[in-house]
């Protein structure tokens, strides 16, 4: 960033254009003794750059903001799904294990805390890769700024030392010139007069070249510096998007996590589903049938519904698949032997067949089978073994397949234990027989009875009892349409678990969807800082733009074709770095070639002293001498500051110009300020800076009332007001420092001094 003293480029850049432009036009100047006024308005634009963001990280930014509110969407969708709609326990026997399922897959989608961890970490990510955007940016304007400082601090530094150089060459000539007058004069008056010239034109040539030595090596301070901070900003913005570049990855494979859980409970919730869609199809069916009225043949019906839709794969096996009704079939008594038949293929695989029948809710216990049988519209559904199913049939076999009308002779029979059968086991077969077959075992002494039961030899004949599992007789019923529970949850929230399984499963979906567009951004988010990591080479492009040139070809004055032009645009870091390197070390060369130049002046003018000693001992007269007179300024008490400045250039400058005479000088130094040491320049600025005109020094009086002054000598400028220097005498000094009190004021003035004083140290 651009500071307001003596390594400031942009002020060292009007200087040079300035003085240039003054010495070519002769035009008045007048040198306040005051801080630049326009600094406001360098300082304002350099606020106003170092609050503008930088633009190369702001979409990278901009993307990073769009992902952590995609985060922050799929983290509220999360929420919504922490909680499953269906208990385990709600559920039924076939969606109970997939339930389970979804609710232990819905808990670990959300923390103790209410979050997803995953998607926490991943929020946290991004917010740290938004920080290191944040200072890749910062590191990136700043590498930027010290990019342009680099070039132009060097371009300051290589017309400087490109001006010391024509300096020296040009006071060399004016040196050949003076020390021929002097060993060609006509008379000592002319031999002194071209000695003291030429003594002049050294002694500030030197004071000249020092002084710009100064600046030089406070710019190459300057341009070294700003290589360091852009190779130390360039690794900080390189650092921080790698930085970022992590973040994001991490974010990304949280995500992942997220996702695999979504995944996980999204296909839970599918089987759930699935489940949840049978059990409620199921319990429609069963509903569809629950006016039933007393109609035997339509709680029938029920009954069989109950059976294939309820009991087997909620009760008896949630496994069990293809359950079917078969048939119904009236059993030989046309009552209690009645039984219908079922298959299923269980959990094993295995084929099943079972054996079903049904009693009012309301029936009660009579000797008359046929008798009591209720009236209510609810049923109990009961399970019948393969030996009262097997009994019947054996009923049928003996006495010949009755017909279904049920008759009073019937009903005799069965009331009166006439169709009763027993079954007994023999070599692992279950065999039967009927009542009047016992009879007959009894008689013949085959079977006894033993405290009310028949022992045939060893085995004991068990009466086969039809219906034993029904609620009649106290057995183990399979659903009491009236009184069962689970039955009746069933058949009233079946319908509505699928239908929030449906609400869920859209949920879990959007849940979903959003961690996939949360991962959608995070790649956007990835490739945009791995375009800036494999694109942003060039910084010098940047400097480029600031310096407002059209090319670095132009702006450091290369006769290169167009080809080779584009490749200096397109350099990389290093390659700039190497690039400006090579400049600088062509600045220093022509500086040291400056120096060197001092030491051939002061040659020359030793040999004009021997010269002019030669001459007075051949003419006679008094010794020579090597003294030098400083030319008299305005020494009145009360007097203004008079600054004797030595002419390296510039003429006719007379402080107590008017304001119409200051017009012309103060517009081209405005106009200087704004542009760069080697920036475009137009009219007489081309001719003086380019061309190298007004070199030579004209001859004319200044301030002829107040002081006459002979060039080459002293140029003196009179200040009527310059209070903040007060107290200076006159004295001799050069342009450089003249602009330099004029430009930064008290502060100039005491740089001058300082540098004064330790010259003056060093000459004692």
């Amino acid at each position: 960033m651009k500071k307001n003293n003596l390594t400031n480029t942009k002020l060292i850049s009007a200087m040079l254009v300035g003085i240039s432009a003054m010495m070519a036009m002769s035009n008045p100047l007048t040198v306040y003794a005051e801080e630049n006024p326009d600094s406001t308005n360098d300082q304002n634009t350099a606020e106003s750059n170092t609050n503008e963001e930088s633009g190369v990280t702001s979409e990278a930014k901009e993307q990073a903001e769009v992902t952590s509110d995609a985060i922050d969407t799929a983290e509220e969708r999360f929420e919504e799904i922490a909680e499953a709609p269906v208990s385990t326990q709600e559920a039924g026997k076939l969606s109970e294990d997939a339930v389970e399922t979804v609710n232990l897959e819905a808990e670990e989608i959300i923390s103790e805390d209410g979050k997803n961890q995953n998607l926490e970490n991943a929020a946290e990510d991004i917010t740290n890769a938004e920080a290191n955007l944040v200072v890749a940016g910062e590191a990136d304007k700043a590498a930027d700024e010290e990019a342009k400082e680099a070039i132009d601090s060097l371009g300051a530094a290589t017309r400087i030392s490109e001006n010391a150089a024509e300096t020296v060459a040009d006071a060399k000539v004016e040196a050949n010139e003076l020390a021929d007058k002097v060993a060609n004069a006509g008379n000592k008056v002319e031999a002194d007069k071209a000695y003291d010239e030429l003594t002049k034109l050294v002694e500030y040539t030197n004071e000249d070249i020092s002084t710009k030595k100064e600046l030089y090596e406070s710019l190459k301070g300057q341009y070294q510096t700003a290589v360091e901070n852009l190779q130390k900003k360039e690794a900080e913005y390189q650092a921080a998007l790698v930085d970022a570049g992590t973040n994001t990855d991490e974010a990304r494979k949280e995500l992942e996590k997220a996702q695999a859980s979504a995944d996980a409970l999204e296909t839970a919730v599918a089987d759930a589903k699935a489940e949840l869609a049978v059990e409620a199809s199921a319990a429609e069916k069963i509903n569809s049938l629950v006016n039933t009225g007393t109609d035997w043949n339509k709680q029938r019906a029920r009954m069989q519904s109950i059976v294939v839709n309820y009991y087997i794969p909620q009760v008896l096996d949630s496994g069990a698949t293809n359950i079917k009704f078969v048939k119904y079939v009236r059993g030989y008594d046309k009552q209690d032997n009645n039984y219908n038949i079922f298959t299923y293929v269980d959990s094993n695989g295995v084929t099943q067949t079972v054996y079903f029948n049904y009693d009012r809710v309301d029936k009660q216990p009579c000797d008359n089978r046929y008798n009591n049988l209720g009236s209510s519209t609810d049923i109990v559904i009961y399970q019948k073994s393969q030996e009262e199913i097997d009994a019947d049939k054996y009923l049928n076999s003996y006495f010949g397949k009755n017909s279904n009308d049920d008759t009073n002779e019937l009903h005799d029979r069965a009331n009166n234990g006439k169709l009763d059968v027993f079954a007994y086991d023999e070599g692992g077969i279950t065999k039967y027989l009927v009542r009047e077959e016992v009879e007959a075992l009894k008689t013949s002494g085959e079977v006894k009875e033993v405290d009310g039961k028949f022992i045939m030899g060893s085995v004991e004949l068990r009466k086969v009892v039809q219906n034993k599992n029904s609620k009649v007789h106290g057995g183990e019923y399979a659903v009491d349409t009236m009184n069962d529970a689970e039955f009746k949850a069933f058949c009233e929230k079946a319908g509505t678990y699928a239908a929030k399984y449906k609400e869920y499963d859209k949920a879990v979906t959007e849940a979903k969807q959003a961690v996939e567009d949360a991962i959608t951004e995070t790649d956007k988010l990835s490739g945009a800082i791995d375009e800036l990591k494999n694109t942003r080479k060039n910084r010098l492009a940047n400097a480029k733009a600031a310096l407002e040139v059209d090319d670095l070809a132009t702006f450091f004055g290369l006769d290169i074709t167009e080809a080779e032009a584009a490749d200096l645009n397109n350099m990389t870091l290093e390659e700039a770095i190497e690039f400006l390197d090579k400049y600088l070390a062509e600045a220093e060369e022509k500086i040291k070639e400056a120096e060197a130049g001092l030491s051939e002046l002061e040659e020359k003018k030793a040999k004009a002293f021997e010269a002019l000693k030669k001459f007075v001992q051949s003419n006679g007269g008094d010794e020579a001498t090597d003294d030098t007179t400083e030319s008299a300024g305005n020494t009145e008490s009360g007097a203004a500051n008079v600054y004797a400045v030595p002419n390296t250039g510039v003429v006719n400058i007379n402080a107590e110009a008017g304001t119409g005479e200051m017009t012309a000088a103060q517009a081209v130094m405005n106009d200087a300020v704004q542009n760069d040491v080697l920036g475009d320049r137009r009219g007489e600025l081309d001719e003086v800076l380019l061309a190298g005109k007004a070199k030579t020094p004209a001859k004319k009086n200044v301030n002829k009332e107040k002081a006459e002054v002979k060039a080459p000598t002293v140029v003196t400028i009179l200040d009527e007001e310059v209070p903040a220097s007060d107290g200076m005498k006159q004295e001799k000094v050069s342009w450089w420092w003249l602009i330099l009190i004029g430009f930064l004021g008290a502060t100039g003035e005491e740089m001058y001094r300082k540098n004064k004083t330790k010259k003056e140290k060093i000459k004692k």
